[in-house]
This record gives structure tokens, sequence and C-alpha cells, in this order.
């Protein structure tokens, strides 16, 4: 599913593809920037010292194996460095077969035996930081954190109250409509910074967006585990229920995730979804055909009314608006429906009550 790239200088990540999705080109979508030049890679570490994070990020570390084919049982790719100082940094990615958008990542720092507390920098994320509308629907980039039973999306020009955070998270990282880079080890007390980055290329007219994040452990020695892969409903229920809201169904969430596994399951069978959300529209509205019935009659009788609601209007037409005569006006009309038992409310109703599930399918 995934085609990581490493670089021994720096060990850090240079190139993440999904195999399962694809660019304007056919492919493999690639995840990590190529274009923000002079920027951190996701994993370079930085430590309190600037002349040792210097020295991390331009180290030629050795790797624990040239390539890694990961087969039915869980792989380890491991990096190391040494030198005369006294300076050692061993950075391990584990990976699993069952999960390959997740990854167990240990960082270890040390300066003639005494530990350093190592920031992990992920740099830029994600994907190609174009901004787009429209038909080419692609939102900025944006800061996502879950704590407290609570999700919490940062528009791009709201980070200055984000930049820098300290707390338990469930989840916390970059994400953008469809695709999310998170560190997802809850209960342990991190610091997170944000930044935004604009990049400017050749030809363009507007600068590309993307958002540079950092966690900091809380103790020199440390763990984690890291998600970098789609917001897909099953991918993230199966690593863990909370990363499920990661993704973001708006008001009628509820119905959405019943609606989305519906729309799934079909697909299954079908095979294309487009036909696939042609057959759901179709089983909607034969689930939803027996509210219609009720709603035309209710609409038919108003319109046979019509001429009668006219006739008492225009009795009351040269009245003001403030006129107590006005009441009169209602209570006619009120008893003109109550006889001919008419509900100009039973009309909307049930056109009520479809738009949550439109707004739903929608989403």
């Amino acid at each position: 599913s995934v085609i990581a790239t490493f670089t021994n200088r720096g060990a850090v990540l240079k190139s993440w593809r999904l195999k399962n999705y694809r660019d304007a080109r056919g492919a493999p979508l690639e995840l990590i920037p190529s274009n923000v030049p002079n920027s951190p890679r996701p994993f370079t570490l930085d430590v309190d010292d600037g002349p040792t994070s210097a020295t991390l990020k331009d180290a030629l570390y050795k790797p624990s194996a040239e390539a890694l084919t990961i087969g039915s049982a869980p792989s380890t790719l491991a990096f190391e460095y040494r030198d005369a100082a006294g300076l050692v940094a061993r950075k391990e990615f584990g990976f699993t077969p069952a999960h390959p958008y997740i990854f167990r990542f240990v960082a270890d720092v040390s300066r003639n035996g005494a530990a350093l507390v190592p920031t992990v920098n992920w740099g830029p994320a994600l994907g190609s930081g174009i901004v787009a509308g429209g038909m080419n629907y692609a939102p900025a980039p944006q800061p996502v954190f879950y704590r407290d039973r609570k999700v919490t999306r940062v528009a791009i020009g709201d980070i200055e109250s984000y930049r820098q955070m300290q707390g338990a998270f469930g989840f916390v990282g970059v994400d953008d409509h469809y695709f999310l880079s998170a560190v997802v080890t809850p209960g342990e007390q991190l610091q997170v910074g944000f930044s935004p980055t604009l990049v400017t290329v050749a030809g363009e007219s507007s600068s590309r967006q993307f958002i540079s994040w950092t966690v900091r452990p809380p103790s020199a020695s440390w763990n984690a585990d890291f998600f970098f892969g789609p917001k897909d409903l099953d991918v993230l229920q199966s690593i863990k229920p909370d990363l499920v809201r990661a993704i973001d169904f708006g008001l009628f969430d509820w119905l959405v995730v019943p609606l989305l596994r519906a729309l799934k399951w079909i697909n299954g069978y079908v095979g294309n979804y487009g036909w696939s959300i042609i057959v759901l529209t179709i089983i909607i509205n034969l689930v939803m055909f027996p509210l219609k019935p009720n709603s035309i009659v209710s609409m038919r009788k108003m319109q046979e009314l019509q001429p009668q609601m006219k006739a008492i209007q225009d009795r009351y037409a040269k009245l003001k608006m403030t006129d107590p005569g006005r009441q009169k006006m209602n209570e006619e009309v009120m008893a003109l429906y109550k006889r001919n038992g008419t509900n100009p409310a039973s009309g909307c109703v049930p056109m009520l009550l479809t738009l949550p599930v439109l707004v739903a399918f929608y989403a």
C-alpha cells in the first residue's frame, strides 16, 4: 500500500507514496511536499543545543538495511549515528502488515551518556499545497487535534493562537480534505507547534500553502505511533475508533456515517462509485417515498384554497401591517384551514425531514 523512501542523511523520510491512490499522471500519490526547499523533512530531530541540531540534520546515519519489504510479520528499519564528540542518535521505524499507514517511531539522542530530549520536526505538510475551489476542490491543510473528547480544526489564518500547545492528545497533526499526518499515541503530555509555510512556485499566481509542525515528547527516550495516510473510515476505525473523528462529517455526522457505510457496502457489489451513488440515491428515495404523497396532497389542498385566501387578503389589503384588524384576517385564514382540514405546515414538514438526509448524503 505504501512506497516509502528514507535518506540516511539525517535519517529522515524523503518520500511517502500511496499505491492505492493516484495523482494526475496516474502515479502513486506522493504525500510529502517536494517543492519546499530548505525545509526539514519528516522526523528531523532538534534538541535544545543549536549546533547539535545542525549536526543531527546533516549527519550520515547507518541504516539497518538498504531496503525493506513488509511481508506477513512486523519489520523495523533502524538508523544509527555516532561521532567522536560522544554524540549518539538512533531512530527506529516499526511497520506492521496489518496497518500500512501507521508505524511506531522510536528516537534516542545522547551526548557522552547524557540523554537529550529530541523534538520531532515533521516539516511542511501535507501534499501539493495547492488550494483550489469548485470542481477541483482542494482546501488548505490545517492543524487538527483531538483533546478532551473534542476535535479542533484550525484554519490556516487562525494558527497564531495555536503555535505552541501542550497537553494529552488523542491525536494531533495536520490534515487536508482527504489525508492526515498525525501522532496518535494517547495519554502523553506533548508539546506541539504549528506554523504556516507559504511557497512561491515560478509561473503560479498564488502561493502554495503548507503547515509545518513539531512534537516534543515528555522524556528523552520516546516511542510513538504515527499515522500517515488516507482519512478512510474503515482504515481509521481499524486503528483507533477516536481517529475516525479526523474526518469532518459536519453537523449530521450521526447520519453521515451510516450513509457512508451503506455506500461502501453497495460499492462492494457494484464496483463503481458513480453507479453506487445512483443506487444509494434510489434506495433513499424509496425509503422516503411514504412522506411524499402526504406532502403532495397538502400542497394541492392549499392550491384549491388559494382563491378563498386571496379574497380574504383583498378585504384587508388597505390595512397597515400594524393595524389590529390584521389579527382578524389571520383568524379568518386559520378558520378556512380548519374548515377544510388543511395544515399549511404539513406540506413543508416532509421536505424539512428530507433536508438532513440530503445534507448528510452530500457530506
